[in-house]
């Protein structure tokens, strides 16, 4: 088996682990941070955002002004608001469900996949590297680009919050005030 090889089964091995702990990052990440969350917690959240290299950084110092607030809402009480190259630590990101989305299956290229042509999907996300996932009646389905040909009913819509430390203040931005890796 080649090295790419490897690294691929590799890579597929450790995101499935990743995913199953999701759920407890998301609630002990946004629980820890703060207590007022609840507003936030009653909506779907998924942990990361679309696309590769999304919410990366080593930044220490914004390279944006940003506001911080306490909870994933932009309707609570901001906790500062932070100029340009304020000297910050980025933590996780999240994606906040604003509208779930509908997408018909047109076509499965597939078979084995549990998708069948006219099933209704819901919170179509981007995972990154040709990976997407799903809601099809209530439980995730994953697969791969190219598995399965949908069409938008209405387009699935995130807002991508990021958790940021401000010295002893700890809060979410509803920007990412930071240089990606990737840029």
């Amino acid at each position: 088996m080649s090295a790419d090889r490897r690294n691929i089964r590799f890579r597929r091995g450790f995101a499935g682990a990743v995913r199953l702990l999701i759920p407890a990052l998301v609630s002990a990440a946004v629980g820890s941070w703060s207590a007022g969350t609840a507003r936030a917690q009653a909506r779907d959240i998924i942990l990361g955002c679309e696309g590769e290299g999304c919410g990366c950084t080593d930044d220490t110092r914004s390279s944006a002004a940003f506001v911080l607030y306490r909870e994933l809402d932009d309707k609570a009480a901001p906790l500062g608001r932070y100029p340009k190259g304020t000297r910050s630590k980025a933590g996780l990101v999240f994606s906040v469900i604003d509208v779930p989305g509908e997408y018909v299956v047109d076509e499965v290229k597939k078979a084995s996949l549990p998708v069948r042509k006219g099933d209704r999907l819901h919170t179509l996300f981007y995972l990154g590297e040709g990976e997407w996932r799903a809601k099809l009646a209530g439980r995730t389905v994953e697969f791969s680009e190219g598995d399965i040909v949908t069409r938008a009913i209405t387009p699935s819509r995130y807002t991508v919050w990021i958790q940021i430390s401000v010295g002893s203040v700890h809060g979410y931005a509803k920007t990412f005030p930071y240089r990606g890796c990737l840029s």
